[in-house]
């Protein structure tokens, strides 16, 4: 961010401070709307006749937590920056069971149809958020949404993401590793017996590529943490990422045991990767089938998705029957484009409600052969899951051709088998969360070493136990502790790469003073990773992969926080590796990609509610 719009956004905060103010000295008195007045819920709770609303969140615990990482319970790997490429730690069967395009890199930073919130706010609501993080990283989150009564609701999102790099000879104010930005607009009409909501999102992702940084010839890692020492290998390479997605979903009651419904969804997705400059790039690439000036790969992918379905609602008993038509096409730059192929999908959810127990069933059928099946169970005290899902490899993994990597493969579909308990033990002041998670999967398709898709021969089982556990003490104090621990076995253990151990601990005091008109939480964050040869990450096809050259040494962060809350405006500071330096210069997200080092990263955020 230019220090022009630096200036203006401080400019902004002191000027609508007073107005903050005013807004804390009238609330008693002239304030009509507010949190209490502004409500949301989600389509999922429309769609399966399951009315929720949820409050607004007016709270300053945890906002420090702006990193996409520390947000999922620290169980993603990126490549050490906001924004860039991430995947999940730990294995997840794929919410998609027909094709797919493969690529999956940007996933996390989408607006997905199911995230979109829709207002009953009474008055115009908005949200503004700000981030500055140190070395010239900011994150940008804005919205808004007016209500009409309950009949009808308008709003927008606005999410920008920038990152400059942080490492290698070009590191300067400007020299962007992420530029991304997404946004979206929806509406929800309800008359009465008709329900209507639509949205379009789009998201653009740009990532500077930099391939990581130069081993030394010494062989040391920790003279690589030295500014002066790491040199990147790419200064020119380019990913980007746009991907949209136009969404209708509209109901019609005729009873409430009987209503129709339909679905639409048009999302095209491209990739690009781009080096106008082999020249000086070459020499991280091993090989080059279509130039050896620069590189101009590309990948689209279409799908057009029709749902008509039945439901209703009786008493405890849900149902839900429907019947899916999906037309995919998929477009590589170099090879011939197939067009449209179409996949047709039956499809059923059930749910029992009986005082505080709750059953659910959902199993869809695809008329190529792959299905998922999943059952699960929950009481105030318990709860437990079952899923069983054979999915198909996506187009990526099929068949592609660009300027450093080509192949075409056919892989036979794999299966995978999840099963999850959990307990909720609570009282007053403790909270014991204790979990199991166990994985069978069988014929998994991944990328290999060598940088191109891959079978398994055989099975591997995933175990997970998993601790949460939540302590309030000495009446201001919270310590809040999560651990996780994996084990994998079976005949193709070694294309699952997780660390042992993940353990992640927060020691906070939290407290209101000046007559409540300050809220206030301050404290410690750590996270330790075990020692794995984690995932490695190829630019080229955007796309992690396993590797055995290079383990990611063991780490510990501890991270430095305090969170605000003054009327309704909402602050946070965050000292970040505040570590650094006391036994540990720094650390790895992937095989040489560097860790943020220690920096200060502080933001705000303001909900107005006229």
């Amino acid at each position: 961010m230019t220090w022009q719009k630096t200036l203006i956004v401080v400019l902004l905060i002191f000027g609508l401070t007073p107005f903050v103010c005013a807004q804390i000295l009238d609330d008693s008195t002239k304030q009509v709307f507010g949190p209490e007045t502004t409500k949301y819920t989600k389509e999922e709770h429309i769609k399966f006749d399951d009315p929720k609303t949820y409050s607004v969140d007016t709270l300053a615990e945890n906002l420090h937590k702006h990193n996409y990482v520390n947000r999922l319970d620290n169980k993603m790997q990126d490549l050490g920056n906001i924004g860039t490429a991430i995947r999940p730690l730990y294995y997840e069967i794929p919410e998609i069971i027909g094709a797919s395009s493969g690529f999956n890199s940007f996933n996390t930073y989408v607006i997905n149809p199911q995230d979109i919130r829709y207002y009953d706010t009474k008055s115009p609501y908005s949200r503004l958020g700000v981030t500055f993080g140190g070395n010239g990283r900011s994150m940008v989150d804005v919205s808004f949404s007016r209500s009409d009564s309950t009949v009808f609701n308008v709003g927008f999102e606005f999410k920008r993401i920038t990152s400059d790099k942080q490492v290698g000879a070009l590191k300067s104010r400007g020299d962007h590793n992420v530029l991304a930005t997404i946004y979206g607009i929806y509406a929800r009409w309800n008359p009465g017996k008709y329900q209507m909501l639509v949205n379009f999102t789009r998201m653009r992702h740009q990532q500077f590529e930099s391939g990581g940084v130069r081993p030394l010839s010494s062989g040391s890692l920790d003279n690589l943490f030295k500014q002066d020492s790491a040199q990147v290998w790419l200064n020119s390479a380019k990913s980007e990422e746009k991907r949209t997605n136009l969404h209708l979903y509209h109901q019609y009651q005729l009873h409430e045991l009987f209503q129709v419904y339909h679905q639409f969804d048009h999302t095209p997705q491209k990739i690009t990767f781009e080096v106008p400059d082999l020249a000086s790039d070459g020499e991280f690439f091993d090989q080059f089938l279509i130039s050896e000036t620069e590189t101009a790969d590309a990948s689209s992918f279409e799908t057009i998705r029709n749902e008509l379905g039945i439901k209703g609602k009786h008493k405890g008993i849900f149902y839900n029957f429907y019947v899916t038509r999906r037309d995919i096409q998929y477009i590589p730059k170099y090879l011939t484009a197939t067009g449209f192929t179409t996949e047709y999908y039956l499809g059923a959810n059930l749910r029992y409600v009986i005082g505080s127990q709750t059953f659910r069933f959902y199993g869809l059928v695809q008329d190529g052969g792959s299905y998922k099946f999943s059952g699960s169970f929950s009481n105030r005290f318990f709860e437990a899951s079952y899923t069983r899902a054979q999915y198909e490899p996506s187009f990526l993994h099929g068949n592609y051709f660009g300027n450093h990597r080509e192949w075409h493969l056919r892989f036979t579909s794999p299966t995978a088998d999840a099963l999850e308990a959990s307990l909720k033990l609570e009282t007053e002041k403790l909270k014991f969360y204790p979990k199991l998670s166990l994985t069978n999967i069988n014929n998994h398709v991944y990328f290999n070493q060598s940088k191109l898709p891959d079978q398994a021969s055989g099975a591997a089982q995933i175990l997970s136990p998993e601790i949460s556990l939540s302590w309030k003490f000495l009446r201001r104090l919270e310590l809040n502790t999560q651990i996780v621990y994996t084990t994998v076995t079976g005949q193709a253990d070694e294309v699952f790469r997780i660390p042992e151990w993940l353990i992640n601990t927060q020691l906070a005091y939290t407290n209101n003073i000046f007559k409540n008109k300050l809220g206030i939480q301050i404290g410690i964050d750590t996270q330790y990773r075990s020692a794995y040869f984690g995932h490695d990450y190829d630019p080229t096809i955007q796309q992690f992969y396993i590797q055995d050259d290079f383990e990611i040494p063991e780490y510990l962060l501890a991270d430095l926080f305090v969170n605000f809350k003054i009327g309704r405006a909402l602050l946070f500071a965050k000292f970040v590796f505040a570590n650094q330096g006391l036994g540990q210069l720094g650390y790895f997200t992937a095989p040489y990609y560097l860790g943020q080092q220690r920096v200060l990263d502080w933001g705000i955020t303001w909900q107005f509610y006229d």
